[in-house]
């Protein structure tokens, strides 16, 4: 029991860090469009640089969502699957 718990945690943090680094190069890859396009089109540099503060804020939220709140309700699910496995066969 105890080596599967080990497992699937192992798993999900690998899981977490991959979506993590699926984001992080998502908002590098959006902050240098917007930057070459505020220096192309001479937009307000206020403008550009809340647009990015406004996506390190969606970073956070995700790389919290990402690395504790998914992998944390699977796991959850996962437990009180065992625990209803284990009172429906009464070997725990």
């Amino acid at each position: 029991m105890f080596e599967k718990e080990r497992v699937i945690k192992r798993m999900l943090v690998v899981l977490g860090t991959a979506l993590l680094g699926i984001f992080m190069v998502r908002f590098i890859w959006y902050t240098t469009d917007l930057l070459e396009l505020g220096l192309r089109t001479n937009t307000d540099s206020l403008k550009v640089w809340g647009i990015i503060g406004g996506q390190l804020f969606l970073l956070l939220g995700s790389f919290l969502l990402v690395t504790v709140g998914m992998p944390g309700v699977i796991y959850q699910k996962i437990k009180q699957e065992d625990s209803i496995f284990c009172k429906m066969e009464m070997n725990c």
